[in-house]
């Protein structure tokens, strides 16, 4: 109330004739001191919130309580207290009690916030501007056009009207759909299937996919995939996630996944009913799998994980590590949705440099960051946390 009420005199002092005037740089003032005070109960919000979208539908018997002495382990661990402790007691339930293990109350927003800065990483996710703005090692699928601020690019950013962008697509028989803003668990992605179809069929189709977006997209080429990957479901697009910290100067590949879709689907999400299976370095597949509703598979039809290598990790790994070295430096912690195409090249269909997924891909393979876990703690503790949600959020 004195920080207001001294503002209130400054303002009064100097523009207290214009009316209009005070009440704009009253309301501003007191809006920012507002928001600056709700910092706390927003982050509180979040950690709720996202925890909530971990565990709602992990039924409680999957759980095994901690101890306070683990408790109170955690706490001292990480520095600050989960919005409570229902994913360590499912990480212990399957894996056992392991303090690196990271609940999304605590990576959301305190750990993420701080080891990517959102106003210097997020635009590197928009998945419009993705393949142009870093063109370099990583390839990545062709685009056909894409929009940006509802205006039409092709390829290398040459503007085009909307008949110019349908008829760049022409040509094709497949292509994806993907909203450029905001998408998660694969929502705002589809596939068109346009064999056999007219130009004038192909248009018609298009123009009708693309006028329900509301926000920016980008057209794409179809993927087909390596059969070592298609294997595992026919119907989907099945990515490897490589979740890369280069941090301190060091690279590594902390954790490494396989995704592949459920039964009849197109995309690979844990949480559109896929299921996730760790990797070890040398492509070995650990030996269970798990779906977002942390059920627990050993195989896929008659390919054992623990019996089945992808040989082409390693050089997906060395891929992924002079791509983020040189075209990501600024993003400390990326996954990387990669797949490996039938002609045995890897592409990246995209990067996640904010909300990376964490209970399935723990659960598959260990604590996010492993042994580097100390590290990572270490380097947040030295960054300002910048919280820029809106006030209204959730």
């Amino acid at each position: 109330g004195a920080i207001v009420g001294s503002a209130i005199v400054k303002i009064i002092a100097k523009y207290g004739k214009d009316v209009l005037l005070t009440k704009i740089l009253f309301n501003r003032i007191t809006f920012n001191l507002y928001k600056k005070l709700n910092i706390p109960v927003q982050i509180k919000n979040e950690q709720r919130h996202e925890e909530w979208l971990v565990v709602e539908k992990i039924p409680h018997s999957m759980r095994t309580p901690l101890t306070e002495k683990e408790k109170q382990e955690v706490v001292d661990f990480w520095g600050i207290c989960p919005a409570s402790f229902v994913e360590y007691e499912i990480y212990k339930y399957f894996r056992g009690f392991d303090v690196r293990f990271m609940p999304m109350s605590i990576y959301l927003p305190l750990i993420t916030r701080r080891i990517n800065d959102y106003q210097y990483t997020e635009i590197m996710e928009h998945k419009s501007l993705f393949g142009y703005l870093t063109n370099g090692v990583v390839h990545f699928p062709h685009c056909y056009f894409r929009t940006v601020h509802g205006e039409y690019y092709a390829s290398n950013m040459e503007q085009l009207s909307f008949d110019q962008a349908i008829a760049a697509c022409l040509d094709a028989d497949r292509f994806v759909i993907k909203d450029s803003l905001g998408g998660s668990g694969g929502k705002g992605i589809e596939i068109l299937k346009l064999e056999g179809k007219t130009s004038v069929e192909k248009a018609d189709i298009i123009k009708r996919s693309v006028a329900q977006r509301k926000t920016d997209y980008v057209v794409q080429e179809f993927l087909y995939e390596h059969d070592l990957l298609k294997q595992f479901n026919q119907t989907s697009v099945n990515t490897i996630r490589v979740q890369s910290l280069y941090l301190n100067g060091k690279f590594s590949a902390v954790t490494i996944i396989l995704r592949f879709g459920g039964e009849g689907a197109e995309v690979d999400n844990a949480c559109s009913g896929g299921v996730a299976v760790g990797i070890h370095p040398d492509g070995t597949l650990f030996e269970y799998g798990y779906d977002n509703q942390a059920n627990q598979y050993d195989r896929k039809g008659n390919i054992i994980f623990k019996e089945t290598k992808l040989p082409f990790i390693p050089d997906l790994i060395k891929h992924v590590e002079e791509a983020h070295k040189h075209q990501f430096p600024l993003c400390k912690y990326i996954g990387w949705d990669m797949i490996i195409d039938r002609n045995g090249k890897p592409v990246c269909i995209e990067i996640n440099s904010c909300q990376n997924g964490h209970l399935t891909f723990q659960l598959s393979a260990g604590p996010t960051f492993g042994e580097r876990t100390q590290e990572v703690i270490d380097y947040c503790k030295t960054k300002k946390l910048y919280f820029n949600k809106a006030l209204f959020k959730y």
